[in-house]
């Protein structure tokens, strides 16, 4: 009696077979890498939004703070142009002192934005000749001539640098809003593609 021999696979059955395999399991592999630098971009570009983010409020709180400086200059000057006393010229001198390195200092955003570089740039020679006044006025009560010097305030001319101080201020805190509500539209983007990408 013959035993049979047990069927098999032919070689090329196999081949075949272990080729297809192979293919499927570099692409795949293929996949997940090109899914996994993908991902890592996205993450990448999501952490440059919350520096980006952080910058514009530093640049809000340099304005803010040039804008508070400038005004408690402007009420050490009334104050002593309206008194005579010397003691109400210290608000002005600490606001100055600390006023030249703000505006030496603007932040990043200030100085890598186009728009938010020029308005800086105009409030900063604006603030310069607010500044200029307000030295004019207190070397004439200095002096002695304290009428002068009052007359000279009202005259009007700082008012109306304190008012463009406060124009460009608000051109710079609108053009902040706007590159922030970008920033949090580009922000909601990425994390849709992350989520996706994961799933």
């Amino acid at each position: 009696m013959e035993l049979k021999k047990p069927a098999t696979r032919a070689p090329d059955s196999i081949t075949r077979w272990q080729l297809a395999s192979t293919v499927a399991f570099f692409a795949l592999m293929i996949l997940f890498i090109s899914s996994a630098i993908s991902v890592t971009q996205s993450i990448t570009a999501l952490q440059r939004t919350y520096q980006s983010f952080a910058e514009t409020g530093e640049g809000v709180e340099k304005v803010d703070e040039v804008l508070q400086l400038l005004t408690d200059a402007e009420t050490g000057q009334r104050g002593f142009l309206l008194t005579q006393d010397d003691t109400y010229l210290n608000p002005y001198h600490r606001a100055l002192d600390r006023l030249e390195g703000s505006l030496k200092s603007p932040g990043v955003f200030l100085t890598t934005n186009s728009a938010s570089r020029d308005l800086y740039g105009q409030l900063r020679e604006v603030a310069k000749s607010k500044v200029d006044e307000l030295e004019r006025t207190i070397r004439l009560a200095q002096s002695g001539n304290f009428s002068a010097a009052i007359d000279t305030v009202r005259q009007g001319t700082g008012k109306g640098y304190m008012e463009s101080i406060r124009h460009l201020a608000g051109q710079l805190n609108a053009l902040v809003d706007r590159r922030r509500d970008e920033i949090t539209a580009y922000r909601a983007t990425l994390l849709s593609e992350i989520r996706a990408e994961i799933v």
